[in-house]
């Protein structure tokens, strides 16, 4: 679960990320990104999450087409 504050600090079990906006309210075991690297990660976790999506989606469909045609399908 993420929680996110005014002062764009974002805690999840524990762990803080701290944007340079509240650098000031950071603990020395915080990770500090900034807002830019924030979203090019966040962009590249979202482009590597729909990538494993269509492929799951095609795998199913192509199961799910097999057993239509009653074929046996291998791995």
């Amino acid at each position: 679960m993420m929680l996110e504050n005014s002062n764009c600090e974002i805690a999840r079990q524990g762990q803080t990320w701290v944007t340079v906006a509240s650098a000031e309210n950071a603990n020395p075991k915080a990770i500090r990104l900034e807002a830019c690297e924030f979203e090019r990660l966040l962009r590249r976790a979202m482009e590597v999450l729909s990538t494993r999506e269509r492929k799951a989606l095609m795998e199913r469909s192509r199961l799910t087409n097999a057993a239509d045609l009653g074929v046996a399908v291998t791995p």
